[in-house]
């Protein structure tokens, strides 16, 4: 059965193009039915878009609980622009929740789709809505505002939180690997995982004028694991000068175990 079988005619368009402008990996990452539900959340993005409104580049979210897998995935469609992954990590970070992974699928013509699967602290589906509401309300203004800061939010959301400590023995390791893969330079990190961390490495490389087109980001068991497809945001190709390479490795350590990354925002 094709995706055209499950979706109204007047779908052919959006099909058509969802199919030109999405990249190879998205298709091998999703099911059919995952495709129709992309389809439809794309078409309320457009239309909200269409209508303008109080807050023109608001995404459109859908939360999904998923209880037999102690999460709730969340989507959304927005549009492509600089520091995206990290507002959305922010975004998740102040309320607090866990973000388990994440996959982002940019599309040709300048719209991403996002899924993240995230959890409480209590390593339970989220369910209330005011938390789907905190989340889209942070992450709408952020969107909106470019100088909008995350960090009091964040710190407030620690200091609130009663998530006990894991106590798991995971050791940090930053890894920087330019013969993997022909186009881009892998960063691949291992932490015990915090509120706030990936919204820290993300800013950390934004810093450093890193920008990731793909990324893997995985946390099982209080441990953060993510491999992050990077270039250099002046030159779009790898980032090869072995100084920069230990610079951006001791500022992501830095940036890991919280040491000055508030005052470097």
């Amino acid at each position: 059965m094709s995706v055209s079988e499950n979706l109204s005619p007047d779908y052919a368009g959006e099909i058509e193009a969802h199919f030109e402008f999405m990249p190879d990996n998205y298709f091998r990452a999703s099911n059919l039915p995952e495709i129709v539900e992309h389809l439809k959340l794309f078409r309320l993005f457009v239309e909200s878009v269409s209508a303008g409104g109080e807050f023109p580049l608001a995404p459109a979210i859908k939360w999904n609980v998923v209880p037999e897998q102690g999460h709730s995935a969340v989507t959304f469609w927005t549009w492509e622009r600089e520091r995206l992954l990290a507002k959305v990590a922010g975004s998740f970070s102040v309320v607090p929740l866990n973000i388990l992974s994440a996959d982002i699928f940019p599309r040709d013509d300048n719209v991403v789709l996002g899924i993240f699967r995230v959890c409480d602290p209590r390593a339970c589906p989220v369910t209330n809505p005011r938390d789907f509401e905190l989340v889209e309300k942070t992450l709408r203004r952020a969107l909106e505002d470019e100088r909008f800061d995350f960090l009091p939010l964040i710190e407030k959301a620690k200091h609130q939180s009663r998530r006990l400590a894991s106590g798991i023995e995971f050791p940090m390791r930053i890894a920087i690997d330019n013969k993997t893969h022909p186009t881009y330079t892998l960063i691949e990190i291992q932490a015990p995982d915090r509120i706030g961390l990936l919204y820290d490495v993300l800013s950390c490389l934004d810093r450093e004028n890193i920008l990731i087109p793909l990324s893997r980001i995985n946390t099982q068991a209080g441990a953060a694991i993510d491999t992050l497809y990077v270039v250099d945001g002046s030159t779009h190709t790898k980032v090869t000068d072995p100084t920069r390479i230990r610079t951006i490795q001791q500022h992501l350590k830095s940036a890991i175990l919280s040491v000055g990354s508030a005052k470097s925002q």
